[in-house]
């Protein structure tokens, strides 16, 4: 094996790795025209997204204006949801051959998209049957023990996980899979740079954003796609061995400075925890 092959292994096993953590919620949807009558094919979507407990409940986290994009569409009927599920399919146990039953309409979301309060996420909260599959297909959630107790300054690297768009052409289109259809999604692991911008180049917010600068513009040119993805903190214990956080979520994009800036996974956990019901709805 050479050098190069060596670094290509360790690099699709550290994705396999982390990829345990990527939940995607997947659908297809049709449009409709003004009679409500169908005016496309079938279309595929994937949003990016990770598994958070937050007493003792499993929810699928995800970005808040993604959600709230796909809700408000539906209420105007302007798409039609013919399929929606959650992949868990990217990680080290392998492909899974169907996604989990997921029903859009009915489940119970918390969702908010405020950029100067700095908040833009979802939470969709999950079934047991939906947990149970989950945990079976490996997918590891973050405990609550685990993002109340996170220090991001411990951190030395940074990365962010998704679905990205320009990867995949015609990222919309079903193929054909065996007997049905599918639709196609690439994951990536790319790394971020924190950085602290000076106070007049911060968007106005009450709560942090974890900022930073998205690498690899290369092979990624840009993001569109990520928004929901995961961002892991990597650090070295007092046993001097690399572990992890899932330290925030990505929301924002400035494609011209490749800066993003995202919700810390703490914040989200502590905003839903200081909620006096569940679930809530946010506008």
């Amino acid at each position: 094996m050479t050098t190069n092959d060596a670094r290509r292994a360790n690099q699709q096993g550290l994705l396999a790795f982390v990829c345990d953590h990527l939940v995607s919620l997947v659908g297809t949807y049709v449009s409709l025209n003004d009679e409500g009558n169908e005016k496309t094919e079938e279309c595929f979507f994937a949003l990016p997204g990770f598994i958070m407990i937050v007493r003792g409940r499993w929810y699928l986290v995800t970005a808040g204006h993604s959600i709230q994009e796909l809700e408000e569409q539906l209420a105007r009927d302007k798409y039609r949801m013919t399929n929606c599920g959650l992949a868990a399919c990217f990680g080290s146990k392998g492909p899974a051959e169907q996604t989990i039953p997921f029903d859009f309409k009915v489940s119970a979301k918390l969702y908010i998209n405020d950029a100067a309060a700095g908040l833009d996420f979802a939470m969709l909260m999950l079934t047991e049957e939906q947990t149970g599959a989950l945990g079976n297909n490996g997918i590891r959630p973050i405990s609550q023990e685990n993002w109340s107790q996170q220090r991001v300054d411990s951190c030395e690297i940074f990365a962010l996980l998704g679905l990205p768009h320009c990867l995949v052409r015609d990222r919309e289109r079903l193929v054909p899979y065996g007997d049905r259809v599918a639709g196609v999604v690439n994951p990536v692991l790319v790394p971020v740079k924190r950085i602290e911008l000076p106070a007049d180049e911060m968007p106005e917010s009450a709560y942090p954003w974890f900022v930073g600068v998205v690498g690899a513009s290369a092979g990624l040119p840009d993001i569109e796609g990520m928004s929901g993805g995961p961002i892991f903190g990597f650090f070295k214990g007092a046993d001097e061995r690399w572990q992890y956080w899932i330290v925030a979520m990505q929301s924002r994009w400035n494609d011209e400075r490749r800066i993003t800036f995202a919700c810390p996974v703490p914040v989200i956990g502590q905003r839903h925890s200081t909620s006096t019901a569940t679930p809530l709805r946010f506008a």
